[in-house]
């Protein structure tokens, strides 16, 4: 069984790259930080779910199986905020180029 210490931490792994990412963002691009703002707390608040159901469940009873899609949920919800980040990106340098070009 994997510990669940360790999906913890991989849990906030995915979403402090959310957050540094968001950052990233908002100092670059200044005129996205509300953006990156709003992605940080919808971020965590999807994190704060998933470390609420980690330490509500008896994971001594509960199937591995449910513990490791648990986990591979929170992944695909990272990798969501990820993709709007990098679309996010992609807008500002493109309003950048035009804007100097």
């Amino acid at each position: 069984m994997i510990p669940v210490h360790h999906i913890r931490r991989a849990i906030h792994a995915f979403y402090a790259e959310v957050t540094e990412r968001s950052l990233q963002l908002a100092l670059r691009y200044p005129g996205h930080r509300i953006f990156a703002e709003k992605t940080v707390r919808k971020s965590n608040e999807r994190l704060a779910h998933y470390i609420g159901v980690l330490k509500s469940t008896n994971w001594t009873t509960e199937n591995q199986g449910t513990l490791q899609q648990l986990c591979r949920d929170a992944e695909e919800d990272s990798i969501k905020f990820l993709r709007e980040l990098q679309h996010e990106v992609k807008k500002a340098e493109e309003e950048r180029r035009s804007a100097t070009g």
